[in-house]
C-alpha cells in the first residue's frame, strides 16, 4: 500500500511539473498584455459604489457580472452602458 501511494505521489509530482514551465519570465507582464480586461471595467453606478460586489444582484446590469441574475427580473428592462477605456494602448 505504501509503495502504491509513493508511486502515485511521484507520478503526480512529475506530471504537475511541466505546468510550472509554461510561465515565461522574459515575457513582459502588465495590464496591456493580459486578456479580458473589459471584464474589469465597472458597469453602472451601483457596481462602482459596491466595489463590484454584484453577484447576487438581479437587475438589467446583472448581465455583466452574473447573467443568471437575469432570471430573477420581474419587469422588462433596458440597460445601456458606455465607457471610455482607460487602458487603451497608444503604441
Amino acid at each position: 500500500m505504501a509503495r502504491r501511494t509513493l508511486a502515485l505521489t511521484l507520478a503526480t509530482a512529475l506530471l504537475a511539473t511541466p505546468a510550472a514551465g509554461q510561465i515565461d519570465p522574459t515575457e513582459p507582464s502588465g495590464p496591456e498584455n493580459e486578456c479580458c480586461l473589459v471584464l474589469l471595467i465597472p458597469v453602472g453606478a451601483r457596481a462602482v459604489a459596491l466595489g463590484g460586489a454584484l453577484t447576487s444582484r438581479s437587475s438589467a446590469d446583472a448581465v455583466f457580472r452574473n447573467p443568471a441574475g437575469l432570471a430573477g427580473l420581474e419587469q422588462d428592462a433596458f440597460f445601456v452602458h458606455h465607457s471610455e477605456p482607460e487602458f487603451a494602448s497608444t503604441a
